[in-house]
């Protein structure tokens, strides 16, 4: 692939195609009858939507995987959930941000 960007390809048992998905360009999508298929096409859609975006001087996300995160991020929760995860983290005798990092990557 020339590009980067992340390809969800999923099985659409209605039309009995795959379906390819560039979750960072909105509306970014294509098709084929077998997944290799799929991929080759969403290449082409792919640089269509970047033809658009730069025509139209729109912004062009930067591709998911090329990114860099800082492992940091803000989140307003309700106090009593604040409260609760203050105590289980006492209890367990670690940080806040620890109990809240294992709880997160169990969810992912």
């Amino acid at each position: 692939m020339k590009h980067k960007y992340k390809v969800n390809i999923t099985w659409d048992p209605d039309d009995k195609i795959y379906v390819a998905e560039v979750p960072e360009l909105d509306g970014c999508m294509s098709h084929g009858k077998t997944e290799f298929e799929a991929l080759k096409n969403v290449e082409k859609a792919i640089d269509g939507w970047i033809h658009t975006a730069k025509e139209f001087n729109m912004p062009i996300p930067e591709p998911l995987p090329a990114k860099k995160f800082s492992g940091s991020f803000n989140v307003r929760i309700p106090r009593d959930i604040h409260r609760g995860l203050v105590l289980k983290a006492t209890e367990n005798k670690i940080s806040l941000n620890h109990l809240v990092s294992q709880i997160l990557s169990r969810a992912v």
